[in-house]
């Protein structure tokens, strides 16, 4: 398992590049980043399928890196028992989503030997020659079922899923709906736990979703697997006025543990406000930092220096179009965790506040004609005098 950011290795006399591939392999845990596990140990706990959601950089690979490291190192001496296991999706590039490519990727995370062989070609021609079947079997149903036999098999208890986003195939509108069908049925055959792990963007491909909701209803469109989605969010140290003190702080301790990965006489010394600047320029996401820190250290090893300095800083910047698109799914993220904060909970509350008090009277018959007989609208007065708002009609000439 990859170590922690923990105390220093100045002693082990390492080099740059070792203290740049240690810093790759890390995980760096850090207060939000227990927040997120926490969160998402309670609603596992709760639904078999979680989405966790957060921006580009914000430590969501590490997270499910680290809990497959964590949940699989108490039976690595059993070879027949694996309770986690973490794939990445295939992106689409093609009318029709590869999902035989995500059953194949599943099988070899599971170690299954040679899962091509698992589909029977010349059984399927010869059930089709002889007429026992009308249509050949495709290789995807057959790889399917070889991943619940195995999931089954292997005691897997949790399936992480990263770039998830990648499962909706780029669709939309109608042809969106099929495929959250194709994965409401993985999730209910692989019989175990389902994580999967995208960026905010999935939560506008929902907002056009439920936009439709009306015109999918009508038409018979059924999307079932919205309703039993469970979100869990990973949030960056933003620059937030009323809690800007704190995440600065937590960020401040974040870098100092990763400065500690390199040697000595390469950390840099960066005063509070070199720091800030920092943190807005990589989004107050660990993973948007570990990402400039690797550059810098690539452009300090080709220039020959002998320390980190804030020049190396200003020579690596991102480019303004990947900050601008960055920015936009953090911001479009948090406005959507604030709606949903909003909706869970003082929203409850005022939607039961909002319900008519039943009547004590008998079974409440008549209840209802009183009722819109109160909620009739008052006789306004001066009723049938012309608005004054509104333009004179002209006389008819005679």
């Amino acid at each position: 398992m990859n170590e922690c950011v923990k105390g220093s290795v100045a002693q082990m006399g390492i080099s740059l590049r070792e203290a740049r591939q240690r810093i790759l392999n890390s995980v760096v845990l850090h207060p939000h980043f227990e927040t997120a596990k926490r969160e998402l140990m309670n609603e596992l706990a709760a639904s078999n399928l979680v989405w966790l959601i957060g921006p580009a950089g914000v430590g969501k690979s590490w997270l499910v890196k680290h809990l497959v490291q964590e949940w699989n190192r108490p039976v690595e001496n059993d070879p027949f028992c694996l309770r986690s296991l973490a794939i990445r999706a295939p992106s689409s590039h093609g009318p029709v989503y590869p999902w035989s490519s995500v059953y194949k990727r599943i099988l070899l995370g599971l170690q299954d030997p040679l899962p091509g062989y698992k589909v029977d070609h010349e059984n399927r021609v010869k059930r089709l020659k002889e007429g026992k079947a009308i249509r050949i079997k495709g290789l995807t149903d057959d790889l399917r079922e070889s991943v619940f036999d195995a999931v089954g098999g292997r005691g897997t208890e949790t399936v992480f899923i990263d770039e998830a986003v990648n499962l909706l195939g780029n669709r939309r509108g109608r042809a969106l709906v099929p495929q959250l069908d194709i994965l409401r049925d993985f999730v209910d055959g692989v019989g175990c736990k389902v994580v999967l792990v995208c960026t905010p963007r999935i939560l506008e491909i929902f907002e056009e979703l439920e936009s439709d909701g009306e015109k999918g209803a009508k038409e018979g469109l059924t999307c079932e697997i919205t309703r039993r989605m469970d979100k869990v969010y990973f949030h960056r140290y933003g620059l937030d006025e009323h809690r800007w003190k704190e995440d600065f702080r937590n960020f401040k301790g974040v870098v100092r543990d990763i400065f500690l990965q390199l040697p000595d006489a390469f950390r840099p010394k960066f005063s509070d406000k070199e720091l800030k600047h920092l943190q807005a320029e990589t989004l107050g996401c660990v993973g948007l930092f570990v990402k400039r820190l690797i550059r810098m250290l690539v452009l300090c090893e080709s220039e020959g220096a002998q320390r980190l300095e804030w020049r190396h800083v200003e020579k690596t910047p991102f480019s303004d179009g990947d900050w601008k698109r960055w920015e936009r799914w953090c911001k479009f993220g948090e406005e959507m965790y604030a709606r949903d904060q909003e909706c869970s909970g003082v929203g409850l509350e005022r939607r039961l506040e909002s319900k008519p008090k039943e009547s004590a009277s008998g079974n409440g018959a008549g209840d209802g004609r009183a009722n819109n007989r109160n909620r009739r609208r008052p006789r306004q007065r001066g009723v049938g005098k012309p608005n004054p708002s509104r333009p004179s009609v002209p006389k008819r000439e005679k």
